[in-house]
């Protein structure tokens, strides 16, 4: 199947049918929504984010399900600016994902388990996830992680940087920036039980008519 083909069109990126704007909104959304996680009373500098679901929520893209297993795909928010994608399609998410060509890199990963463990890559993602810290200027700080492989874990920990839990964080960010759009659904489904109801009182099914 070609990347970008014209048979393809709805595929390009998850975001196309809501249209730039839409897009662009809906992943500053969840940027704005995971940096509020980053703060003193959490002890967080960054949250990691394995997780495709997640991944999808900080950068609105998506690469397909089929390498939701593989480990190989990752992101990082911090408290300040963009999130930062590491995608083993980094060229075409510079294409087909305008919003973060500036921000997207090819990852290090052990694509669990499939590279064995003397090739030391679990050290090498420590490494360059050790100098985005740097970077970001959140060195010191706690980072919550989702997910992650054991030996990448603990090559985290081997680099001086202290890992805590950041599924629940984001589930939290989730939660919160998903406030409104929970009552505006529940608000449809109060009428739409009052329209089924009112239909049931003027057209009862044969076996409760009379």
């Amino acid at each position: 199947m070609r990347y970008n083909g014209p048979c393809h069109r709805f595929l390009r990126h998850p975001g196309q049918r809501l249209g730039r704007r839409g897009r662009l909104s809906s992943v500053a959304q969840g940027a704005a929504a995971a940096r509020s996680i980053c703060n003193p009373s959490r002890r967080t500098g960054g949250v990691v984010c394995f997780n495709f679901d997640n991944i999808r929520y900080l950068t609105g893209t998506h690469i397909g399900e089929w390498a939701r297993d593989k480990f190989m795909r990752y992101a990082l928010c911090g408290t300040e600016g963009p999130a930062l994608l590491w995608d083993p399609a980094a060229p075409a998410k510079r294409v087909s994902s305008a919003w973060i060509a500036e921000h997207v890199a090819a990852p290090i990963s052990t694509m669990q388990g499939g590279l064995p463990p003397w090739l030391n890559v679990q050290d090498d993602f420590a490494r360059q996830i050790k100098k985005t810290l740097v970077d970001l200027g959140i060195e010191g700080a706690p980072v919550g992680i989702d997910i992650m492989e054991l030996p990448m874990l603990r090559a985290l920990e081997a680099a001086g940087i202290e890992v805590v839990d950041g599924q629940q964080a984001m589930l939290d960010c989730a939660r919160s920036k998903n406030a409104g759009r929970d009552r505006v659904v529940e608000a449809g489904r109060r009428n739409g039980r009052r329209n089924i109801c009112r239909r049931c009182t003027r057209h009862p099914p044969r076996h409760a008519r009379k």
